[in-house]
């Protein structure tokens, strides 16, 4: 009797154990965490309605609003989902118009290659960090940053550029 109670009480302390890693790879999964995208070529209600409902539609975006007047989309994500922002770029000229610079809270990890610092997300975005006036001297390579800032229009490169106007630590390596 002894060893069969042994034995449900160590079944249930597995299973509770992978369900709570489970949960916690889910929730470090999320890459974008808040993204104001400036579109261009957007004049009417209707095309403004049809991006924002593209925009719903992408995987993680739990609130999408979109202003004709100032021509951005804000967009407030899940904590988790794999969206990249490729993917929501890409949803937005696939709608006919041409994203532009962004405003963006975005985790991932930091490297130091090349002599420059990098930003990796799990969704496969790589952002090189223009980091005028941040000082990155005490950061670590490869730890999980928060960043917030300034992505450029992107251009022939495969790389963003990211402007860093504020940078949190996550507590995670």
């Amino acid at each position: 009797m002894k060893s069969s109670v042994n034995t449900v009480t160590l079944v249930l302390f597995l299973s509770l154990m992978a369900g709570l890693l489970f949960i916690t790879t889910e929730k470090s999964n999320a890459q974008i965490l808040e993204l104001n995208q400036k579109i261009f070529g957007m004049d009417c209600a209707p095309c403004a309605k049809g991006v924002e409902n593209r925009m719903k539609r992408l995987n993680g975006v739990q609130n999408a609003e979109l202003d004709l007047n100032s021509g951005e989309a804000r967009l407030i994500f899940s904590d988790s989902h794999n969206t990249s922002l490729q993917q929501i770029q890409r949803s937005i000229i696939d709608g006919g118009f041409s994203p532009k610079e962004a405003r963006i809270k975005i985790k991932g990890n930091l490297r130091y290659e090349n002599q420059m610092w990098l930003l990796y997300t799990e969704s496969g975005d790589r952002f090189v960090l223009n980091a005028t006036g941040v000082d990155l001297s005490e950061t670590n390579d490869e730890k999980v940053m928060i960043i917030e800032g300034i992505v450029a229009e992107k251009n022939n490169s495969e790389d963003w550029s990211l402007t860093i106007r504020k940078i949190h630590s996550t507590g995670s390596t």
